[in-house]
């Protein structure tokens, strides 16, 4: 439940995806680690294999030579993984489209409306989610306002399940009530007013 750190200095930008952007590994809970390289050289997609940060650039499609300066990852076809768009110097940014679908793991996306009068700010920055599997995973996700360098993601937050097909989840909004929610099916997207019942919210759009 503690943040990691990743620190590279010199003139090398990072970003730290947690169990989101996935080619390979949707659905598990490990981090992924992408590495955005300054002055033409290529950037480095890295996978979290039981601790270790294992090179897997090659095949991902985020390996490119370039001047990349920020990144944001996002659902941006609606099929439950999630893509990332790449900003670079002086040259055209690159959109990497996910194609984790495939493997078939399951997820859920989760949006949260704080109630400011409670105290909590209405697009509940600093809420932190705990997503807990019958399959014994423990997920966490922490709303942010703010993500990077030239980068922003939508403040909905994604869960990998792996095979689980339901979750419960516990909610600590920003005044610090605890709200939980005992079971959400998986594959869905659910908003979540603060002290109310979650809402599904829609369809997961199908894209060719």
């Amino acid at each position: 439940g503690d943040d990691d750190l990743y620190v590279l200095n010199g003139a090398n930008e990072y970003k730290l995806l947690q169990e989101t952007w996935k080619w390979r590994e949707q659905g598990d809970a490990e981090a992924q680690l992408l590495r955005l390289s300054h002055h033409d050289q290529p950037n480095i997609f890295y996978v979290n294999a039981g601790g270790s940060l294992r090179d897997r650039s090659q095949g991902s499609g985020a390996d490119f030579v370039g001047n990349s300066r920020s990144a944001a990852y996002l659902d941006f076809d609606g099929d439950g993984d999630l893509d990332v768009a790449i900003n670079n110097f002086q040259s055209d940014a690159v959109f990497l489209r996910s194609q984790a679908d495939r493997l078939g793991g399951n997820w859920l996306k989760i949006r949260l409306i704080g109630d400011p009068a409670r105290g909590s700010n209405r697009d509940a920055i600093g809420a932190r989610l705990i997503a807990t599997t019958p399959g014994g995973k423990r997920v966490w996700r922490e709303v942010h306002g703010g993500s990077g360098y030239l980068s922003m993601e939508p403040k909905e937050q994604h869960f990998g399940l792996g095979s689980d097909d339901r979750a419960r989840l516990e909610i600590v909004w920003p005044n610090g009530e605890r709200q939980v929610v005992p079971e959400l099916a998986a594959n869905g997207s659910y908003e979540i007013e603060q002290g109310r019942e979650p809402a599904a919210r829609g369809a997961v759009a199908a894209t060719p």
